[in-house]
This record gives C-alpha cells, sequence and structure tokens, in this order.
C-alpha cells in the first residue's frame, strides 16, 4: 500500500516574550476518520456565537458558520475539557485573551485545556486569532502548570486524537511556582502518530520567524516535602510523551525555535529538568508485555534543527536531594528516555538522525545543561546529561542512531 503523506506546518512570526506561535497543520489526503468511528457525515451542530462555542460539550460533533468574536474577553481556557469533533471549516476563533491569575485555578491552559480525556477529539479546518492580532496567553498561577497553544494536555493515552489543518497565532508568557510543562504544540502528552504507513513532516516555523518555548520554575518555588517531585519539562513537540508513546516516518524540522526548561536560582524544589525538541522526556514499555498494542517504538524519526537551541538550567544551589532524580536532562531530540525496547531483545530505538545547521544568535551551544544542585553522592542523583541526540538513554536497545 502507498505510503500516505501529511505535512503539519507552523508558520510563525518573531517571538514576543517567550513564544508566538502561529501553528499550522495541513493533510494532503483524504479527511480522516475519528478513531472511535465517527466521520465527517455524523450529526454536526452549526456554532455562530462566541456563548455557542464556549459550551460546547464532550461526545458532539460541532462545526463553525464564520468566525466566532469573543470580544476582548478574558479565558483561562475556551473549553475546559473536550471530547469530540469541531470543524472550524476554515473559520476564525478571534478577539479573546488567555490568563490564569488565580492562585488556586486548574493549572492547564490552552484554547482547549484537556482533550481525548475519557473520549476521542478531532480538530481540523480551524483558525486561531490572526497575524495582526495574536492571541495572548499568560501564566502567572501558583498552579501545577500544563501549557499548550492548542491544547494544555492530551489527557489520556487510551484515546487517539487528530488534527487537521489548523492554525494558531500567539503570544506567551508565563512563571510559574510549581511542577510546570510547557510544549510548542501540546502541554503535556501528544496525539498519537497511529499509521504506519503515513509520513508525517511536522515544519515548525520559517526560516523568516521564530519560536521560544519556555518552561520556569521561580525562585520561590519550595518543596513542600521531600517526595513531592517538582518536574521542569519543555519540548518543540510536547514537554512530555504519553508512556508507550510510538512514533514511525516522522520528519520533524524546526528553524530558529528554543526549548527551555530551567529552575531559578533560590529555589529549594527538586525534580528533574528536562528539554528536547521533541519531548523532554519520553517512556517506552520494555519488552510490550504488559500492552496488548505491544511494543512501543521511535523508528525511521528524522530532525533537523536549523539555528536551534535546546537548554535545560538547573541554576539553584539549593535544590537538595538525596534520593535518584533531580537531574538535568537536555538532548536534540528527547532529554531522558528510557524503556524503549530491552537490551538483546527488542529494538526501542532505531534509524533516528538529528541534523544541527548553526546554534541560536550563533552561540556556542545548541544543546546545552547547566546544573548546580548539591549532589546526592549516587548515580542518577542531582546529576546533568547533555547529548547531541539524547541527554540519557537508560534500559533500552537502540540500532541506527
Amino acid at each position: 500500500m502507498k505510503a500516505l503523506k501529511r505535512t503539519l506546518t507552523l508558520l510563525l512570526t518573531a517571538a514576543v516574550m517567550t513564544a508566538a506561535i502561529p501553528y499550522a497543520v495541513s493533510a494532503t489526503v483524504e479527511t480522516a476518520t475519528v478513531s472511535d468511528g465517527t466521520t465527517d457525515n455524523a450529526e454536526q451542530i452549526g456554532i455562530s456565537t462566541a456563548e455557542e462555542f464556549l459550551a460546547m460539550e464532550s461526545g458532539k460533533s460541532y462545526y463553525l458558520k464564520n468566525d466566532i468574536d469573543f470580544a476582548g474577553k478574558t479565558y483561562v481556557t475556551l473549553v475546559a475539557t473536550f471530547n469530540g469533533v469541531l470543524d472550524g471549516r476554515g473559520h476564525a476563533l478571534k478577539n479573546f485573551t488567555l490568563a490564569n491569575e488565580s492562585a488556586t485555578a486548574d493549572g492547564h491552559m490552552g484554547v482547549f485545556g484537556k482533550v481525548c480525556d475519557g473520549g476521542y477529539t478531532t480538530v481540523k479546518n480551524l483558525v486561531i486569532g490572526s497575524a495582526d492580532a495574536p492571541i495572548s496567553m499568560t501564566n502567572h498561577a501558583n498552579a501545577d502548570g500544563y501549557h499548550g497553544f492548542l491544547a494544555g494536555q492530551v489527557a489520556s493515552d487510551a484515546y487517539i486524537g487528530q488534527i487537521e489543518n489548523v492554525t494558531v497565532y500567539g503570544n506567551y508568557t508565563n512563571t510559574v511556582s510549581r511542577k510546570y510543562f510547557a510544549g510548542g504544540i501540546f502541554g503535556y502528552n501528544a496525539f498519537e502518530l497511529p499509521n504506519s504507513t503515513t509520513e508525517y513532516t511536522f515544519n515548525l516555523t520559517s526560516e523568516s520567524a521564530s519560536l521560544e518555548v519556555t518552561a520556569e520554575q521561580t525562585a520561590e518555588t519550595e518543596t513542600t516535602k521531600e517526595s513531592t517531585l517538582y518536574d521542569v519539562c519543555a519540548g518543540l513537540y510536547t514537554s512530555v510523551l504519553p508512556d508507550a508513546y510510538s512514533i514511525n516516518n516522522l520528519t520533524f524540522n524546526a528553524n530558529n525555535a528554543t526549548a527551555t526548561a530551567r529552575r531559578l536560582a533560590g529555589s529549594t524544589a527538586v525534580g528533574d529538568i528536562a528539554t528536547g525538541a521533541i519531548a523532554g522526556k519520553a517512556n517506552g514499555n520494555g519488552n510490550g508485555s504488559d500492552d496488548t498494542n505491544g511494543i512501543a517504538t521511535i523508528q525511521n524519526l528524522t530532525v533537523e534543527l536549523n539555528t536551534c537551541s535546546i537548554n535545560a538550567f538547573g541554576y539553584s544551589f539549593d535544590s537538595e536531594y538525596a534520593g535518584q532524580g533531580n537531574n538535568v536532562y537536555a538532548g536534540g531530540i528527547i532529554g531522558y528516555v528510557s524503556n524503549y525496547g530491552v537490551y538483546g531483545g527488542n529494538v526501542g530505538l532505531s534509524n533516528i538522525s538529528v541534523t544541527f545547521d548553526r546554534s541560536l544568535n550563533n552561540s556556542d551551544y545548541a544543546v546545552y545543561g547547566i546544573q548546580n544542585a548539591i549532589s546526592g553522592n549516587a548515580d542518577y542523583r542531582s546529576e546533568g546529561y547533555v547529548g547531541g541526540m539524547f541527554g540519557m538513554m537508560h534500559g533500552g536497545y537502540a540500532t541506527g542512531l
């Protein structure tokens, strides 16, 4: 069967504060079928006002009749949780702001706070903001942060989400005093790429544009008890991939992009700091014996980073932890990757390449890690790992890297 080809493109304007993200996803193949069997022929509900959009319910299929103007109002998310189908039919969501200033507010931010939370989600043919009036997203909440411009979190690995032909224009600024996950597309987890015969291409930014994704833990952040770990993760695709996530036949191109996870000096919080172009962290499922879908693999993956920088910074000398963890991981593809395959058995990582062409602002480092935390005086305790492909590969089996 001839392989399908899909191109997902992010066309960026100049970065403002920590992110300026026009995100465009386009597919050159036939319209996809939602994973639970719902198709474009299913009954759809037309939306023509902001009130109708905000009232969308999971389990239903919607389409936009026209552009939706939110009259300059501010929201944490437009729709907190959505499991269903939204077809924008080329129309835009415009004239609104995303902001989270409450110390007690839920930490999910994005046009959708959560998707695939107990059901399937499809979003397609949708424009969010515009080049002339990008959507602003700002966070200063003292809550665990899951922030991605399209969706804060893909909540469940059990449901496959789909996205086609979606464009997002926005500016993103954040600070957080808890654990924090920031991704350019998804804040935490990601939609599956389930069809092994499909060739996917993500083009992140144009050569004349830029993108910066930053997850920053403030100097005031402290761990309330030793068992509480406040990870800080960032990635251009997502911050953390779902457990047992598979990738096959993916080309990921990025221009003028920076992903940074950092813990500021003075913080007493502990937890890993991890960054990669695809994700800060990824955990497979070993030999697949506990997973009905078989072994998770990352294969046939090509990452090209043109004038890009991947950074994981642990600046705090006060971050002290005696247990395993509290490490810094920076990798050109993934900061920390574990349990993909089993040594001497199933191969979990194969045919993977990464290419760097100049680091950002002609600096000396394309991948950069700093670790100032007090060492736990044992392996994997407050240490730092930096690699062109992976910061650390642990407990897996790889070939063709």
